[in-house]
């Protein structure tokens, strides 16, 4: 596997499972527009940005911004935290990358404050991570290059894109990463048969 000198992660679906714990604020949500999400609607919702959750159901964009508002604001709860729940390499993976000398970061269709909840009550180090971007930090959601471009500055790998990968698990993350100039690795998880890695520690073999 080649060696990258900066990694960014995906965060819901890629580093831990959170379809469980992001139920009740999907279900919330889409209340709010008359709709009630079908069992498959939440594992699809885990692959996709809130916009396009939004268009994938149908809602008006006129409502864009109050849906992801709303979300958002609802999101950050103890309760959804608490209901994240861990891949079989996710601790030992976030644990080996805290020890190492290793680049990473995260790229999230989610809040940064909501990555680094998650990452605190883990018992994880968000202050390892070199860079991390949240759905503050940009207009357009992926699968826009914005989210992966936004990182790279912030980074300062915006002239390095070759040393770069995007390692995701959704045909959005893949989008965004070729769009932004970034090689992309997709892992494997329950919702997504398909991949080019079986676990975070395939990047380094």
């Amino acid at each position: 596997m080649k060696k990258y000198s900066l990694y960014l992660f995906d965060f819901d679906g890629t580093l831990f499972d959170t379809i469980e714990s992001l139920k009740e604020i999907y279900k919330l949500t889409f209340a709010k527009y008359g709709i009630v999400p079908t069992k498959e609607d939440y594992t699809t919702f885990i692959t996709l940005s809130l916009p396009r959750a939004m268009k994938y159901k149908g809602i008006d964009m006129k409502y864009q911004k109050e849906f992801c508002k709303f979300f958002n604001s609802n999101v950050l709860c103890d309760s959804v935290v608490r209901k994240t729940k861990l891949y079989p390499d996710s601790m030992k993976f976030m644990k080996f990358l805290e020890k190492s000398d290793i680049k990473y970061g995260i790229v999230s269709g989610s809040s940064k404050q909501r990555v680094y909840d998650v990452l605190d009550y883990l018992k994880l180090d968000p202050n390892k991570l070199t860079v991390c971007v949240g759905n503050e930090s940009y207009k357009h959601a992926k699968p826009n290059a914005e989210p992966i471009k936004v990182a790279l500055k912030k980074a300062g790998f915006k002239k390095r894109k070759n040393e770069v990968v995007y390692i995701g698990d959704a045909w959005q993350d893949e989008a965004c990463a070729k769009a932004a100039g970034v090689d992309y690795i997709n892992i494997k998880r329950p919702h997504n048969k398909t991949g080019d890695i079986k676990s975070l520690f395939d990047l380094f073999k």
